[in-house]
């Protein structure tokens, strides 16, 4: 449901592109009506279960934190999702609004089709009786996305403003820039989505919860603030840095609970890091000289075949798991 949830919003906000802001609005809450009626054509399920209201209470008063805390949650993740749009437009104007829209629709598209994706996995095959075997699976994991993303890491940092306005047309150049602050918040999401079950397993929802409505709180501290700057480049990046920060910290929490060193962790994330900075030169040249567009797409393309080669085992390996 989720995939189809954002995969039809991303289509659908494009379709709808030429009306501005209105058509990003539009595809947003068609969005959710795919889902929904995909889940009651699959109602049929509730019909071949019978369901005594013995085993309800049953279920419930075992799991009885899960409703509680998920929901609010849930609820605080949406609310801290959807209120820096309307901070936005009230303090930048309609069009920086739907820029910010636009950059943060795309960006989330690959944390559906992929980090939601392997969290769902990783929850399924969890060993949730067995610690070391637990920890084993999170570094892995953890490992192996690492391994397999953070390589491309500048090579999209640098490309993205580019990139965006030549896809979407010169009208959406706004959106690229702000894609390019994203970048370090969504590679690290990707981390973090894929890993957000770790709450599940270890079972610590309760505390989860106080935490996420303590990220919330930071998030609302930082829009509140803002109302000062009147220069939306300089507003914007300073909420994507609050928000690159509070998925680090939200990585370092799913660490904690499965009791996993965090050296390996930064250790790993530097060394891709650097490694990803190496087969960018060629575009970051490119910039530096100001070569035309055409120039640049040729670098890019010729250092994405390159990582792609590199890493073509690894990659490979990960995903016939």
């Amino acid at each position: 449901m989720k995939v189809i949830e954002f995969s039809s919003r991303f289509f659908l906000q494009i379709l709808f592109l030429s009306w501005n802001y209105v058509g990003l609005f539009i595809g947003h809450v068609l969005s959710f009506f795919l889902p929904i009626i995909y889940f009651f054509s699959k109602f049929k399920f509730f019909k071949k279960k019978k369901l005594s209201l013995k085993q309800i209470k049953k279920v419930s008063s075992k799991y009885d934190k899960y409703p509680k805390f998920s929901t609010l949650e849930a609820l605080v993740n949406i609310f801290g999702y959807s209120i820096p749009t309307i901070f936005f437009f009230n303090l930048f104007g309609h069009e920086i609004a739907g820029y910010y829209f636009l950059a943060i629709s795309l960006m989330s598209l690959p944390l559906v089709l992929l980090g939601r994706t392997v969290n769902t996995v990783y929850y399924s095959l969890s060993p949730k009786k067995n610690k070391k075997k637990f920890k084993s699976l999170f570094y892995s994991i953890n490992k192996n996305l690492i391994e397999i993303f953070f390589p491309f890491y500048f090579l999209i940092q640098f490309s993205l403003q580019d990139m965006i306005p030549i896809i979407f047309g010169s009208n959406w150049l706004v959106t690229g820039k702000i894609c390019s602050y994203m970048c370090a918040w969504f590679f690290l999401s990707i981390l973090s989505d894929s890993l957000n079950n770790t709450v599940n397993i270890t079972r610590n929802i309760k505390e989860d919860f106080y935490l996420k409505l303590l990220f919330l709180i930071l998030r609302l501290f930082t829009l509140f603030t803002l109302y000062n700057i009147e220069d939306s480049n300089l507003g914007i990046l300073i909420y994507v840095m609050v928000n690159t920060v509070i998925v680090l910290l939200n990585i370092i929490w799913f660490h904690y609970l499965a009791g996993i060193n965090l050296v390996n962790f930064f250790n790993l994330v530097i060394r891709k890091l650097v490694i990803s900075l190496i087969y960018s030169v060629p575009l970051i040249v490119a910039i530096v000289l100001d070569f035309e567009n055409n120039f640049k797409i040729l670098f890019f393309i010729l250092s994405l075949i390159t990582i792609f080669y590199i890493l073509n085992s690894k990659v490979r390996k990960y995903f016939k798991l």
